[in-house]
């Protein structure tokens, strides 16, 4: 099911029900807004991202949304040569998004943050430790 097929939820279902809608959704609801792909640094390295297109079968509008709107997909290996990563997202513009995609074959540590340029300073920062291909979320 694409985005534009997808039914409008409740909104005492979905997250506008605590954030404005123009917030959530910045186009009219027939429209998918242009929205340009973050950069990615890993380790201090440009990531490469490469094309990506899935069609979700779950009818949940949020991750429908976020599929179509970016087709770009950033894979972030952690084995024993990458056991500690650091990841920096890139936001230069009011809407972007990134893809991240962590293939975790060993124990690691990925310190996750996020740039704002607007701003001028890291917003978050966020901490995953991996063991075998399990993920624990650390917040900072």
């Amino acid at each position: 099911m694409t985005y534009l097929e997808t039914p409008i939820p409740n909104r005492s279902e979905h997250l506008w029900r605590y954030t404005p809608w123009k917030k959530v959704h910045p186009t009219k609801i027939d429209k998918l807004p242009d929205i340009k792909p973050s950069s990615v640094l890993v380790n201090g390295q440009l990531s490469k991202a490469s094309n990506y297109r899935k069609v979700i079968p779950d009818s949940e509008i949020s991750r429908t949304f976020l599929a179509e709107s970016n087709s770009t997909l950033h894979e972030i290996i952690i084995d024993n040569n990458s056991i500690d990563a650091e990841v920096v997202i890139h936001a230069e513009r009011e809407l972007e998004s990134c893809h991240l995609h962590f293939d975790v074959r060993s124990s690691g540590s990925v310190c996750l943050r996020v740039w704002e340029h607007q701003i001028g300073l890291v917003v978050y920062s966020r901490e995953k430790t991996a063991t075998k291909r399990k993920f624990f979320l650390l917040l900072l």
